[in-house]
């Protein structure tokens, strides 16, 4: 897998927002729409909020792919992951990747996505997530962040590639393993993903 590449890219991204703070501004701008005015720091725990988002991208595919070979099923499981790996990596998206962490927000929600829906549907067959992990109340609020009609465009990317024959097949396979990865989260830990989503972006008047 390419994590050092998904890596660079990421952090190119961070010190273009540095540089140029533009995807401060845009929030600014959002919670202006939402009648809000946010001081300094409820700005900066929203962008970092996103990148912690975008971040979680090659923290997870790594971490899911060193416990599948540790659990002898990385076979059935390295397809599947680098579906989303390759959609982050594809350069042709909905938002150009060059506008730094607003360009990464579509690839990181794609590939987010895919892994919660491939998760929940393992859980439907075995009773049990894939990974532990819940991605979906920062899922919601990235859609939020990304707006129509990406996300729309989004979420049919994302459904339609659920549906590739390398997804369903790779789930197939995996079904009778039947447990949970002992995936860890070093970014949020054990942190309630709904509290992290209010403290960081309900100054914005998005959640």
């Amino acid at each position: 897998m390419q994590m050092q590449r998904i890596r660079k890219i990421i952090s190119k991204a961070v010190a273009d927002e540095k540089r140029t703070r533009r995807l401060a501004g845009i929030m600014r701008e959002i919670a202006k729409i939402q009648g809000k005015r946010p001081k300094p720091a409820d700005i900066d725990g929203a962008v970092a909020f996103i990148q912690d988002y975008i971040e979680h991208v090659p923290v997870l595919l790594e971490s899911t792919a060193a416990v599948a070979k540790q659990r002898g099923i990385a076979g059935k499981l390295m397809p599947i992951l680098k579906v989303a790996e390759q959609y982050f990596l594809n350069p042709q998206d909905l938002i150009p990747d060059h506008l730094g962490l607003v360009g990464l927000m579509d690839d990181a929600y794609f590939a987010l996505s895919l892994i919660q829906a491939i998760s929940d549907s393992y859980r439907q067959a075995t009773a049990c997530p894939l990974l532990p992990l819940n991605l979906m109340p920062a899922n919601r609020a990235i859609r939020v962040l990304i707006g129509e009609p990406f996300a729309s465009q989004l979420d049919l990317g994302v459904a339609a590639t659920f549906e590739l024959p390398t997804i369903q097949q790779g789930l197939e396979q995996l079904i009778p393993f039947g447990q949970t990865l002992p995936v860890d989260d070093p970014i949020w830990g054990g942190a309630n993903i709904d509290e992290i989503v209010d403290a960081r972006l309900g100054a914005m008047g998005v959640v």
